[in-house]
């Protein structure tokens, strides 16, 4: 356990634990949200040998509901490429520190982006329901887009241009408060 510690501190430092040289700049382990959860299995591996090697069961993390200063919010990646509602949230919570506050959740904007008129519920012919983009959706740039998934099935993927991108950035603090008056903020977790 100790060396399996030992491998995660080096990961999240940018270190080869193997030979001890730095891994290249644009390697998976030095993104910060990779580096940020090496640190954390690092810390509750070290809360397991401070424990004599004893897995604690049902050990909870208390997070802050999910809030992003504007001075985060200026570090917002826009893509001149449209890109999906999951990757606009995705790279929100890579502005914020994951072990103390709570991810916002694309489910979350979406239901507001429907609140406020951008997005509608269309029930499909088999049942299910779609989120799409209403006119005033389509006017701000968002497009829905037919994809086809590697077991060969059809789908609609709704994609956001730089000014969707834009509005959703200008609009998050509607959908920061429906995301965090949906659950309490604490997170079981099962260590190792």
């Amino acid at each position: 356990m100790k060396r399996a510690k030992m491998y995660l501190d080096k990961l999240s430092e940018g270190i080869n634990p193997l030979d001890g040289t730095r891994t290249n700049p644009d390697d998976i382990v030095n993104n910060e949200r990779i580096s940020r959860c090496f640190n954390y299995v690092s810390t509750v591996l070290e809360n397991v040998i401070n424990n004599g090697g004893n897995v604690v069961k049902n050990f909870y993390i208390s997070r802050n509901p999910f809030s992003i200063s504007d001075e985060q919010l200026a570090n917002f990646e826009y893509s001149d490429i449209p890109i999906s509602l999951t990757e606009i949230v995705n790279r929100i919570n890579n502005l914020i520190d994951p072990e103390s506050i709570s991810d916002l959740k694309a489910t979350s904007v979406s239901e507001y982006l429907v609140e406020i008129g951008i997005l509608k519920v269309v029930e499909r012919s088999d049942g299910k329901k779609n989120k799409e983009p209403t006119e005033f959706g389509s006017k701000i740039g968002i497009a829905i887009e037919n994809r086809t998934s590697l077991a060969g099935h059809s789908y609609d993927v709704n994609l956001y241009s730089k000014n969707a991108q834009q509005f959703i950035i200008d609009n998050l603090r509607g959908a920061v408060e429906k995301n965090n008056t949906k659950k309490p903020t604490s997170q079981k977790d099962n260590a190792l």
